[in-house]
């Protein structure tokens, strides 16, 4: 099963074995892969190899009755789409260009979110909020690296917004962040906020942080992964609910 498969609450043992079980023979794929998500009401998004195997393309359906096809991308050997879908429908990855898109099972326009020239080294696992209003993602935005989250809404997506960054753009209580993973997912979850029309995301991701503790003076790495929350305004800009904490922390090394 993949990595970033999330059971709906309605999932009892023994209905679901793996994604190839949801259409049988004959399908509109040559084979499935293993990159796949499930939202709370049963919908399945996955990649799978069509045109005898020389191009690739999202799905997303409860059975084969209702598979849709959302996306083709023109290339075997295109980087592996790891898809997220929200409980609305939507669906965000990083396509064959590099660029993080939004696509809807219900068949609207893709909408992309970042893409270059303006973002380099976009991670290949956005993810999005469970009511599908927010994105989240790793890139890199003149020349320095971060998390960023977006909001899409069309034809009108808003500019993403950096809420953490590398040691010299944005340091935290903790120690600076010197990297952030680029091949884990991102996570996000949305509630409402304090203020009239904001909302509080809780994003969860996997990085690298540096520190020197006072005791040594030696500078420390460590990998690990964390937490942190921001409220984003509906005028725009956004303040820090928590400072990014350590759910856990790995690999402790010197240099």
């Amino acid at each position: 099963m993949s990595d970033n498969l999330r059971l709906p609450d309605s999932v009892f043992p023994g209905q679901l074995d793996f994604a190839a079980c949801l259409i049988g023979p004959p399908s509109p794929f040559d084979s499935a892969t293993f990159w796949l998500d499930m939202n709370d009401d049963g919908v399945v998004a996955f990649l799978a190899l069509v045109d005898d195997s020389t191009a690739s393309a999202l799905f997303a359906g409860r059975d084969e009755s209702d598979l849709r096809e959302l996306v083709k991308f023109p290339q075997f050997s295109s980087p592996a789409i790891r898809p997220q879908i929200s409980d609305t429908g939507k669906v965000v990855f990083r396509d064959h260009n590099g660029s993080v898109v939004v696509v809807s099972t219900s068949g609207n326009a893709q909408e992309v979110v970042a893409a270059a020239p303006a973002f380099t080294g976009i991670g290949d696992r956005p993810g999005i909020s469970s009511d599908g209003n927010f994105v989240a993602f790793t890139a890199t935005r003149d020349s320095l690296a971060g998390v960023f989250i977006a909001r899409p809404e069309g034809a009108t997506t808003q500019e993403p917004l950096k809420v953490i960054g590398t040691e010299g753009d944005q340091a935290t209580p903790q120690g600076a962040f010197s990297a952030f993973a680029t091949s884990r997912r991102y996570a996000v979850a949305a509630r409402p906020g304090a203020a009239p029309g904001s909302t509080v995301l809780s994003l969860v991701f996997a990085a690298t942080r540096t520190f020197t503790p006072f005791q040594t003076g030696v500078t420390e790495s460590r990998e690990g992964v964390y937490r942190m929350s921001v409220e984003v305004f509906a005028g725009g800009g956004f303040s820090i609910v928590e400072d990014p904490q350590a759910i856990v922390e790995v690999g402790r090394y010197s240099h």
